[in-house]
Protein backbone atom coordinates (compact mmCIF):
# COMPACT_ATOMS: atom_id res chain seq x y z
CA UNK A 1 0.00 0.00 0.00
CA UNK A 2 1.09 3.49 -1.15
CA UNK A 3 0.00 6.44 0.20
CA UNK A 4 0.86 10.43 -0.10
CA UNK A 5 2.75 12.38 2.12
CA UNK A 6 0.08 13.16 5.24
CA UNK A 7 -0.50 16.95 6.58
CA UNK A 8 0.87 15.87 9.66
CA UNK A 9 3.69 14.85 11.47
CA UNK A 10 5.49 11.63 10.08
CA UNK A 11 8.87 9.21 12.15
CA UNK A 12 11.92 9.89 10.33
CA UNK A 13 13.04 7.74 7.34
CA UNK A 14 13.29 4.16 7.94
CA UNK A 15 12.02 1.28 8.23
CA UNK A 16 9.14 0.00 10.80
CA UNK A 17 7.23 -2.85 11.93
CA UNK A 18 3.40 -1.72 13.02
CA UNK A 19 -0.11 -2.24 12.19
CA UNK A 20 -2.60 -0.99 9.67
CA UNK A 21 -5.78 -0.25 9.76
CA UNK A 22 -7.91 0.65 6.60
CA UNK A 23 -11.29 2.73 6.00
CA UNK A 24 -13.52 4.14 3.59
CA UNK A 25 -13.44 7.80 4.97
CA UNK A 26 -10.45 9.92 7.03
CA UNK A 27 -12.89 10.21 9.84
CA UNK A 28 -12.21 8.20 12.81
CA UNK A 29 -9.63 5.92 10.30
CA UNK A 30 -7.99 4.94 13.01
CA UNK A 31 -11.09 2.65 14.49
CA UNK A 32 -11.20 1.33 10.91
CA UNK A 33 -10.87 -2.60 10.10
CA UNK A 34 -9.25 -4.86 12.15
CA UNK A 35 -5.36 -4.17 12.71
CA UNK A 36 -3.25 -6.34 10.20
CA UNK A 37 0.67 -6.16 10.32
CA UNK A 38 2.81 -4.71 8.29
CA UNK A 39 6.25 -3.47 7.69
CA UNK A 40 6.29 0.13 6.78
CA UNK A 41 8.92 2.37 4.65
CA UNK A 42 9.59 5.67 4.99
CA UNK A 43 11.81 7.54 2.53
CA UNK A 44 13.12 7.65 -1.06
CA UNK A 45 13.69 4.91 -3.09
CA UNK A 46 17.51 5.40 -3.52
CA UNK A 47 18.25 1.90 -4.78
CA UNK A 48 16.32 3.34 -7.85
CA UNK A 49 17.43 6.94 -8.34
CA UNK A 50 18.18 10.10 -6.67
CA UNK A 51 15.73 12.20 -7.51
CA UNK A 52 12.72 10.09 -6.06
CA UNK A 53 10.42 11.90 -3.68
CA UNK A 54 9.34 10.84 -0.39
CA UNK A 55 7.78 7.41 -0.63
CA UNK A 56 4.99 6.09 2.34
CA UNK A 57 4.83 2.08 2.14
CA UNK A 58 2.96 -0.07 4.11
CA UNK A 59 3.39 -4.06 3.13
CA UNK A 60 0.71 -6.22 4.80
CA UNK A 61 2.74 -9.48 6.53
CA UNK A 62 -0.74 -11.64 6.23
CA UNK A 63 -2.78 -11.25 3.55
CA UNK A 64 -3.11 -9.23 0.50
CA UNK A 65 -6.14 -6.65 -0.12
CA UNK A 66 -8.13 -5.58 -3.22
CA UNK A 67 -7.51 -2.41 -4.98
CA UNK A 68 -7.10 0.18 -1.87
CA UNK A 69 -7.18 3.18 -4.56
CA UNK A 70 -8.91 6.37 -2.54
CA UNK A 71 -9.21 4.62 1.08
CA UNK A 72 -7.38 5.91 3.94
CA UNK A 73 -5.27 4.16 6.13
CA UNK A 74 -3.85 4.57 9.65
CA UNK A 75 -0.68 2.90 11.03
CA UNK A 76 0.56 2.05 14.28
CA UNK A 77 4.25 2.08 14.30
CA UNK A 78 5.59 -0.26 16.96
CA UNK A 79 9.02 -0.49 16.47
CA UNK A 80 11.85 0.88 14.11
CA UNK A 81 13.82 -1.71 12.06
CA UNK A 82 16.76 0.05 10.62
CA UNK A 83 17.55 3.42 8.39
CA UNK A 84 16.82 3.62 4.63
CA UNK A 85 19.73 2.68 2.59
CA UNK A 86 20.76 2.38 -0.97
CA UNK A 87 21.57 -1.18 -2.41
CA UNK A 88 23.47 -2.56 -5.03
CA UNK A 89 21.07 -3.85 -6.66
CA UNK A 90 17.01 -4.91 -6.65
CA UNK A 91 17.89 -8.04 -5.52
CA UNK A 92 20.05 -7.05 -2.94
CA UNK A 93 16.90 -4.95 -1.74
CA UNK A 94 15.00 -8.01 -2.21
CA UNK A 95 16.31 -10.15 0.33
CA UNK A 96 16.59 -7.28 3.24
CA UNK A 97 12.95 -6.87 2.43
CA UNK A 98 12.51 -10.60 3.53
CA UNK A 99 14.59 -9.80 6.35
CA UNK A 100 12.75 -7.24 7.46
CA UNK A 101 9.17 -8.82 7.31
CA UNK A 102 10.59 -11.96 9.30
CA UNK A 103 11.97 -9.06 11.78
CA UNK A 104 8.59 -7.73 11.95
CA UNK A 105 6.84 -10.66 12.21
CA UNK A 106 9.05 -11.86 15.49
CA UNK A 107 8.27 -7.84 16.71
CA UNK A 108 4.55 -8.45 16.50
CA UNK A 109 4.33 -11.79 17.76
CA UNK A 110 3.14 -13.81 14.62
Amino acid sequence: LNMRRPDQILPCEGVYAGFVRMTETGEYAHLGSEQMPAVFSIGEARTFGDSHPLLIEAHLLERKLGDMTHKWMSMDFVERLRTQHKYVSVEALTKQIALDCDQAKQILSL
